[in-house]
């Protein structure tokens, strides 16, 4: 209510207004404390809420279902919260729960050339996690046999594992097998000794790289079947000879390989054969 008093000419007139003043209610505000997973593909997340002007009390409701001000136990996504004031004004907010980098262990394996010797390697690489800070340490290690290097050598044939820890307290663990080179050849001195260089067959590139073709050459009137032999005993291939005397191989793995070459029940040559 307003009243304004005016005068003139000796006469005083009264005029009264009336403001009618409206104001909009007020949405609520939103705000949120979140904590991401603490390790890859946990449901390890949370998002705590805050609620302030509307008019309390609020109702809550999250895009996950829940019905509640905070969440709990979540997943890496996005996550949004609609808040309902007792007078009905409503209000909307989006979080993300970000995942962590997937904390992983390369490695790199040597066997044993023999069951006796100790002459293994396992070489280690970590990436991803969240590695300590500040230090020349950035993830902690654990092996199976108590090894205080995070690459081993000299080792023999048997199983090593090793656990990594990151600064969150994620864990990666691997397993190797060792075994010995030759263990599945039962008769290694013969193969050894027999290949015979005036055969005229011959393999190459020897040494060859992984994913190249290796080339194999060989006499079509000595030669019936060619059989390769990986260094554990197993047939990996196996070619029936052609007239053109040549034969090529591709996709064998690193390692090492015995090329046989027979005719009939015989034996007539073996070729050694590296692929790095």
């Amino acid at each position: 209510m307003k009243t304004t008093i005016l005068s003139a000419v000796g006469f005083t007139f009264i005029m009264t207004q009336s403001i009618l003043a409206q104001t909009a209610n007020e949405a609520p505000n939103i705000i949120f404390e979140k904590t991401d997973v603490n390790c890859y593909g946990e449901s390890s997340g949370s998002i705590i809420s805050f609620v302030e002007g509307g008019q309390p009390p609020y109702s809550y409701s999250w895009s996950n279902g829940v019905e509640a001000q905070d969440i709990y136990n979540l997943s890496p996504g996005f996550y949004t919260l609609t808040v309902i004031d007792a007078a009905g004004t409503l209000n909307s907010r989006t979080t993300e729960i970000k995942d962590q980098e997937k904390l992983q262990i390369i490695s790199e394996i040597i066997h044993p050339s023999t069951t006796t010797l100790q002459d293994g390697e396992i070489m280690i690489d970590i990436v991803g996690g969240n590695p300590f800070k500040l230090t020349t340490t950035p993830y902690l290690f654990e092996w199976s046999n108590n090894a205080s290097t995070l690459d081993q050598d000299n080792l023999g044939i048997a199983t090593y594992t090793i656990s990594i820890f990151d600064r969150n307290g994620c864990v990666a663990s691997e397993s190797y097998t060792l075994t010995a080179l030759n263990s599945g050849i039962t008769n290694w001195e013969d193969i050894a000794l027999f290949h015979q260089v005036t055969t005229g067959n011959v393999v190459y590139p020897n040494p060859s790289n992984v994913g190249g073709i290796v080339t194999v050459d060989y006499d079509y009137n000595e030669v019936e079947i060619i059989t390769v032999l990986s260094v554990q005993g197993t047939v990996v291939k196996t070619y029936t000879a052609n007239s053109n005397g040549k034969q090529y191989m591709d996709q064998l793995d690193k390692g090492i390989y015995f090329v046989l070459f027979s005719k009939g029940n015989t034996r007539t040559d073996n070729i050694r054969v590296v692929v790095q």
